[in-house]
């Protein structure tokens, strides 16, 4: 049987049950932007099991209605409260409605921690506020909606479309959603913000529908940089490794198992491919701080799961040709590093492990003498580098890298910009 879900207001607003394109945004006077407070008090939401799998949530005094059936094992909705002011938070809250539809959230509340009065700061129609990441300053609200996300400006009281219409239009091999006579239900696209990152300079959200079994919320992740932005464009994000400068201001990015080199500070950017290939593994680099485009590379190759496929390789001229070095008699490990000695490609070292004479494996390290083959153990061990390279500084400018890609700070502008991959 296919969840059915009911939503019963008991507060001041009602349910306005338009699901059309969210336009003219109605905004109460007071939601002037400021900085966003402590919360002044928390909401208490009280879920109580009633007969016939009705649930009960209690907010600041007033009562909303939820009515599940029995074969509805997940969260209710979603609930949000945002700081707003030292004596109030704003608050929202929806349910997947019938069908898939977001049923509640379209309605974004004010409460009085003094009082527990409920006023409408907005109201959109086809919104849904319980899906929604707020601005640090307090003044944008990124909200939920059928068929893409919206910005709410609190303080211009106006809204723009932060990413493009979703235009598939079926369900594919998956169940097509039906109502509670078994007739065929309207095909929903849906998006769920998720939230906001590096200082608001990025959202993330998911885009769904309502098809499926049961109504099971099938999803993919986005990322859009700059939704302050009218129709940004969504990108699935690609992890960014280990960034490094070398002693010329030339930037390395390790992505997909391939070194990039970018000579304009991330601007643009040049592949720097090992020679054969990386695999499917991350790679490191690290740079040498005294010669310009000197470098090393360890990349992890697949295909042994049980002793280590490891290439080694050194390039002199900022990746454009690489010299492979044989592999030091590493033993099977779960973790090889390299790095330099003294920041010269001179002390190439790699760590790993050997086998000592009970027949078990111990901490090593080989440094590099030179001649492709020409590796020595080093006695004592020296400490491992450290798991993650400092952030490169270039002219006041820093670099790093992020699950999403790599970001670029200028000087005076906390708000970064992702400038690789492109």
């Amino acid at each position: 049987m296919r969840r059915a879900l009911a939503v019963v207001w008991m507060v001041a607003g009602g349910w306005s049950g338009c699901w059309s394109e969210p336009v003219h945004p109605t905004v109460a006077p007071g939601a002037a932007a400021g900085p966003p407070a402590t919360p002044a008090c928390t909401p208490q939401l009280t879920v109580v099991t009633e007969p016939e799998f009705r649930k009960r949530i209690v907010l600041a005094g007033s009562e909303l209605r939820i009515a599940v059936d029995s074969d509805d094992g997940k969260t209710d909705g979603a609930t949000v409260v945002y700081p707003e002011t030292a004596s109030s938070v704003l608050f929202s809250w929806t349910s997947w409605g019938p069908y898939g539809r977001p049923a509640g959230g379209d309605t974004l509340y004010r409460v009085d921690c003094a009082s527990k009065a409920l006023t409408v700061v907005a109201r959109v129609a086809g919104a849904d506020f319980g899906h929604s990441a707020r601005t640090r300053d307090g003044r944008t609200i990124y909200y939920s909606a059928i068929g893409g996300v919206w910005g709410l400006d609190l303080a211009t009281r106006t809204q723009h479309r932060v990413t493009p219409s979703v235009t598939l239009a079926t369900c594919g091999d998956r169940e097509v959603p039906t109502d509670d006579a078994g007739s065929a239900a309207p095909w929903i696209a849906l998006s769920a913000v998720r939230q906001l990152i590096d200082d608001d300079a990025t959202l993330i959200y998911e885009d769904g529908d309502n098809c499926g079994f049961e109504g099971d919320w099938d999803s993919t992740v986005h990322y859009v940089d700059h939704p302050e932005r009218t129709g940004g464009t969504p990108y699935t994000p690609r992890p960014v490794g280990p960034v490094v400068a070398d002693a010329g201001g030339a930037l390395y990015a390790v992505m997909d198992a391939v070194v990039w080199r970018s000579a304009d500070r991330g601007d643009h950017w040049q592949r720097a491919a090992l020679p054969g290939g990386g695999g499917d593994a991350p790679t490191e680099v690290v740079a040498d701080d005294q010669h310009p485009g000197y470098l090393a590379a360890l990349t992890t190759v697949p295909g042994d799961p049980f002793r280590l496929a490891q290439r080694f390789a050194v390039t002199r001229d900022g990746g454009r040709t690489w010299t492979v070095l044989p592999s030091p008699p590493l033993a099977a490990t779960e973790h090889v590093d390299i790095g330099l000695g003294d920041g010269s490609l001179d002390q190439l070292r790699v760590w790993g492990s050997q086998v000592v004479a009970n027949g078990s494996l111990d901490d090593a390290a080989w440094q590099w003498g030179g001649d492709p083959a020409d590796w020595q153990l080093l006695d004592p061990t020296p400490p491992r580098p450290a798991a993650a390279p400092p952030s490169p500084v270039l002219a006041g400018i820093r670099f790093a890298a992020s699950p999403h890609g790599l970001l670029r700070y200028r000087p005076g502008n906390s708000k970064p910009t992702r400038v690789f991959p492109q």
